[in-house]
């Protein structure tokens, strides 16, 4: 759950995508599907960062986020540390990890 980010297309519902391609087990990916098909928004681990991105450029980010190197399995997504980037408007959003059980 995405919330409080000043871009709003941003904020929002995000659901698990398990297997796509070019994803390793160390990395995670997040999307926030839109009814237009188009304008979906991808939350993604990329290396030892986090990133918000739409998901038809991933290099255009509107926040990022230093991946926490003792990351607990309840805490996934990093909740604060976001900061504003390249196409992002403050302020930065508060992440929630909400897993299915």
């Amino acid at each position: 759950l995405v919330e409080g980010a000043g871009t709003e297309l941003v904020n929002g519902i995000y659901c698990r995508v398990d297997e796509d391609v070019g994803i390793s087990e160390e990395e995670f990916l997040f999307v926030k599907e839109a009814d237009d098909g188009f304008s979906d928004v991808g939350l993604y681990l990329w290396g030892t960062k986090w990133h918000i991105a739409m998901c038809t450029d991933y290099s255009n980010c509107f926040y990022s986020c230093d991946d926490p190197p003792l990351r607990s399995c309840t805490e996934l997504v990093p909740a604060t540390g976001w900061g504003v980037q390249y196409n992002g408007k403050g302020p930065a959003p508060y992440c929630t990890y909400l897993p299915i059980t």
